[in-house]
Formats: structure tokens, C-alpha cells, sequence
């Protein structure tokens, strides 16, 4: 008989989890968040509880496990508090990455 393997999503952040990053304006950076969870799960990304203000230069990829965030050619508006949320019918996990981003 098959039973079919179902999880809640769950990041499974490390300590080489970069919770905060900081950027020199103009410059990129990224953080990767391994997850498990089966079936896929459905992501949302919020900035400071509302939408990303520019979705070209600022991304999260999903793909089977883990979610990579990007800043690119951050300007300091890019600055604040992302949160990242996975969800299936199974139950929901949610990160958050600070984004400082230092001069101009």
C-alpha cells in the first residue's frame, strides 16, 4: 500500500542563515532558506506587511527547497523588513530578513 509523504512547510535555517543583510547602495546581495515541505508550497513575499516596491530588483525564488531572496542594485529605499511565507494545505512557515542597506 502507498501512503503519500505530506509536510507542513518548515525552513530549516542554519547558522549560515544570513538573517540581516547589509548593502552598500548600489551593490546586490542574496540569503538562501532551505525548507522541507510536501506537497510544493505557494510563497509570498511582503516588505515592512505590504507589497515589494520594486519586483525587478528585489526577488525571492522558490524552487523544491529552498527560497533564494536577491537585492540588486539596492538604493535605500529597499531598506526594512521582508517576510517570507510558505503555505500548503498541510500548514504555513514564515521567515523575515532585514535589509540595511549604508550610504547614498
Amino acid at each position: 500500500m502507498f501512503f503519500p509523504i505530506t509536510a507542513a512547510p518548515k525552513f530549516n535555517l542554519g547558522d549560515n542563515f544570513k538573517d540581516t543583510l547589509i548593502i552598500k547602495a548600489g551593490s546586490s546581495d542574496a540569503s538562501e532558506m532551505p525548507f522541507t515541505a510536501h506537497p510544493e508550497p505557494n510563497m509570498k513575499v511582503t516588505f515592512s506587511g505590504g507589497k515589494i516596491k520594486d519586483k525587478e530588483r528585489v526577488k525571492a525564488k522558490l524552487n523544491k527547497t529552498k527560497v533564494t531572496f536577491n537585492v540588486n542594485d539596492s538604493e535605500r529605499t529597499d531598506a526594512g523588513e521582508y517576510t517570507i511565507e510558505l503555505k500548503n494545505q498541510y500548514g504555513e512557515a514564515t521567515a523575515t530578513i532585514k535589509v540595511v542597506i549604508l550610504g547614498k
